[in-house]
């Protein structure tokens, strides 16, 4: 009886290594795959964007959608004809 109760235990601790390492391997094929990692979203490479601030009223916007002057960028024609704000309103 007593033997019988040792091959079971060693037949159950080799159970439990052999099914530690299969899942092991399951994992390491799993995290290699690439089409996994290139639809991954925490893996995702964003591209980043210039911002300037607008010399009338302050706004941040992309630089490409903004108007680009001597005096600097605007955030639409109406404040590239304004132009710089006076000091006056700056200062209240």
């Amino acid at each position: 009886m007593f033997r019988i109760l040792i091959v079971l235990i060693i037949l159950w601790i080799a159970w439990i290594l052999a099914r530690r390492h299969f899942l092991n391997l399951c994992r390491k094929e799993h995290s290699m795959d690439p089409s996994e990692k290139s639809d991954s979203t925490h893996h995702r490479i964003v591209p980043t964007v210039k911002t300037v601030q607008c010399v009338h009223c302050g706004l941040h916007l992309p630089e490409v959608e903004a108007i680009s002057s001597p005096h600097g960028f605007y955030c639409c024609r109406e404040h590239q004809q304004l132009g710089l704000p006076d000091e006056s309103r700056q200062s209240s």
